[in-house]
């Protein structure tokens, strides 16, 4: 475990990841990353291939069939 301090970026906070958690998993600079917040595990920061990876194959393939079927109504969703 190592200690960081939270920094102000423009509005936004951010913290600045280890060396070894960023060759650990293999992150790249100017990559785009998925955080995913829960109160039980902590923070979470996956690439969108390690958040695929970790998806069983029927919930990916159910997945795939939801968002293609209803991207007109996921994009309406994202606007808002």
């Amino acid at each position: 475990m190592k200690q960081q301090k939270i920094i102000k970026i423009g509005n936004s906070l951010g913290v600045i990841l280890p060396v070894e958690y960023v060759k650990s998993h293999d992150f790249k600079a100017g990559q785009t990353v998925f955080v995913v917040s829960d109160k039980d595990s902590g923070v979470q920061i996956s690439t969108k291939e390690q958040l695929t990876h970790s998806l069983t194959p029927e919930f990916k393939q159910w997945l795939d069939t939801v968002t293609t079927k209803h991207v007109h109504v996921i994009r309406e969703l994202a606007k808002k």
